[in-house]
């Protein structure tokens, strides 16, 4: 019953994707339903479900931030970068840099911007994992991420931008329909919230947590992380993508907003079963601790269906995420500089060799991942592309100041740097990122001080 319910919720969403799919980029214009969908069937992926419960199992209530800060990040978009973004006229971030600062600018910012995006698909193959092993346990975990991956192709190669945002919206109402359930059921398990927070109470707590401690990590670590989300976001490709594509710009603000109002509520219901988890069954794989509880809490066929809904979410995240990867170094670096000699592969048929190429060696690395702290890597990845791009970015879309090519890459390479270097090295009194941001923008105001024109 099991496998009947997980099959059933795999085959519904994929087949409202398939159905609506069209070529992998240059497909219709999305209305704002499918701006939600495209953005939230990208966010509410692993991270933001089974990373922020496997987070609230070791940590509480900071993992909510995650969730927290992508509400934040969907604002920014709205309210400050959309406009901009649509006036600039270029296909992706990249191509708005490029525009501004030159080439070297642009190859720079791919670069960052697709290891950093690379990043977040490391992250929803294991969250994949964490879901088959539970399903189908004794599955050799190379053999788990290779059926993944393949999923993961499958669907951004049929469905595309369009069906992404169609099935993205299928996929929400039942990711947060089950993840609702999921909050209801702790809170009847526990009696209600004055019987839940007793409960968190009660957790043996030998490394004294504060597990109702929204800045249980210190005020400076979580704020951090929510910064690293909004300049994550505003320098993804993906996002920018459903921006851009939406048929005008009030509908991709529409969207934008309708999608911030929706993403605290699988965080929430997410933290909730991971503190449930905790208290009842101490001492489990921690990045299964949601997958786990539905098994427990709810029927076989409705686990199925949740458990299937949750993979999905996993696959067109992941799928969302090459797809970014793959238009950017199509259109920034292929077609530019090489595409005489690809010419019999096309436009979409580049598109779709990327993505089984990007894919492919995501799944390869995971295989030498030892530390699957989810939520560590998705933090990780929206710094680092973000603490370099963001205030050349800035820059190009909200003045009309120019700097050289050199002096952007280096603004960008110099910001990404310290972020990497400081959350190997953690010395600092302030989260790496902002210290990204800091060098990274004083690069740039060097080279606008001296006035040097592209």
């Amino acid at each position: 019953m099991l496998a009947a319910g997980l099959a059933f919720s795999i085959i519904f969403i994929a087949a409202a994707g398939f159905w609506a799919g069209g070529r992998p980029h240059r497909d219709n214009a999305l209305t704002a339903k499918l701006v939600t969908g495209l953005v939230l069937g990208t966010f509410i992926g692993g991270s933001s479900t089974i990373g922020t419960a496997q987070l609230a199992y070791r940590l509480g209530m900071p993992a909510l931030w995650f969730c927290l800060g992508g509400a934040a990040g969907c604002l920014f978009l709205a309210f400050a970068a959309a406009g901009p973004l649509r006036r600039s006229g270029s296909r992706t971030i990249m191509g708005v840099l490029a525009q501004r600062y030159g080439e070297a600018s642009g190859l720079a910012a791919t670069a960052l911007n697709s290891l950093g995006t690379f990043i977040s698909i490391l992250v929803q193959l294991i969250s994949a994992t964490s879901i088959l092993a539970v399903v189908l346990p004794g599955m050799p975990r190379c053999a788990e991420l290779l059926f993944a991956m393949l999923a993961m192709t499958a669907w951004v190669v049929f469905g595309g931008s369009r069906g992404a945002g169609i099935a993205g919206l299928v996929k929400i109402l039942l990711i947060c329909t089950a993840m609702l359930l999921c909050g209801l059921a702790v809170l009847d398990d526990t009696g209600g919230p004055a019987g839940f927070a007793a409960m968190v109470a009660g957790i043996p707590n030998p490394d004294g947590i504060d597990f109702m401690n929204l800045f249980g990590r210190g005020v400076g670590t979580d704020l951090g992380a929510c910064l690293s989300l909004i300049v994550g976001m505003a320098t993804t490709q993906i996002y920018a993508q459903a921006i851009i594509r939406a048929d005008t710009t009030a509908h991709a603000r529409e969207g934008l907003v309708m999608s911030a109002l929706v993403l605290p509520l699988p965080g929430l219901c997410g933290v909730a079963a991971g503190l449930w988890m905790r208290a009842n069954c101490p001492g489990i794989v921690d990045k299964t601790a949601l997958t786990q509880f539905i098994l427990m809490q709810f029927p076989d066929v409705t686990a199925g269906v949740f458990l299937g809904a949750l993979f999905i979410s996993v696959v067109g995240t992941g799928a969302g995420l090459a797809l970014g990867i793959a238009s950017v170094i199509v259109n920034d670096v292929i077609e530019p500089h090489a595409a005489g000699r690809l010419r019999g592969l096309g436009h979409d048929g580049l598109l779709r060799l990327l993505i089984v190429l990007v894919l492919g060696a995501a799944c390869a690395m995971c295989l030498g991942v030892r530390n699957e702290t989810i939520l560590l890597y998705a933090f990780a990845s929206m710094a680092l592309r973000g603490g370099g791009i963001i205030a050349p970015l800035s820059v190009a879309l909200f003045t009309r100041r120019r700097a050289s090519g050199a002096v952007a890459a280096a603004s960008m390479l110099s910001g990404a740097a310290v972020v990497l270097l400081f959350n190997v090295w953690r010395i600092l009194p302030c989260d790496p990122l902002i210290a990204g941001m800091i060098v990274s923008a004083a690069v740039l105001a060097a080279g606008l001080r001296r006035g040097e024109a592209v």
